[in-house]
């Protein structure tokens, strides 16, 4: 399996906060990075998310921020027998530098550096957070603009405090090799 880059979302060019709902019978993803981050919160379907070097099954209400160009896939696969036909996920993407490029610089921005820098392995997001978050990605998905925007950096600022984030790939886990070595992590 190789790794892919993939394009950045048509809606990206009119705005800051990229949103879509996905249904069908799978994510329309293969084994890809972006330079966007990613939120993902799965809602019903699916048989497992690859990120990085970790493989896990998906269940509903799997929620995960996913750093700048780190490797992932969500599947629904056909060959396990337990292949939903009624997938539906939540996707967000935004670029970390939303703000603007120096803005993760300034002080009061240490909370969302640090989300920023712990999401290069994916976040898996736990507990009452999730909860708050799925409440806060539903009403993301219905706006647009500035609000979408602001809803988005609610949910962040909420994540950036959170102790219930789980690291998803290894800690020795490399984004840049990874993007730059598919072949011979596709194969694992």
């Amino acid at each position: 399996m190789k790794l892919t880059l993939e394009k950045q979302s048509p809606m990206a060019a009119t705005e800051l906060v990229a949103c879509e709902i996905v249904r069908g019978v799978d994510f329309g993803c293969v084994w890809h990075h972006h330079p966007e981050m990613e939120i993902t919160l799965v809602k019903r379907g699916g048989t497992e998310r690859w990120v990085g070097d970790s493989l896990t099954p998906l269940s509903p209400g799997d929620l995960v921020l996913l750093g700048s160009d780190l490797p992932h896939d969500f599947r629904n696969d056909r060959s396990a027998g337990r292949v939903s036909k009624n997938l539906e996920a939540i996707v967000v993407q935004f670029m970390p530098h939303i703000l603007g490029p120096d803005s993760l610089l300034h002080p009061s921005m240490r909370g969302l550096q640090r989300l920023f820098q712990r999401a290069r392995l994916g976040l898996e997001i736990r507990g009452a957070t999730r909860r708050r978050a799925i409440r806060m990605l539903e009403r993301i998905v219905r706006t647009k603009g500035l609000p979408r925007v602001i809803l988005l950096l609610e949910l962040l600022h909420d994540l950036s405090g959170s102790k219930e984030l789980r690291e998803i790939a290894s800690p020795g886990f490399d984004a840049a090799i990874g993007a730059t070595s598919s072949d011979r992590i596709g194969k694992v």
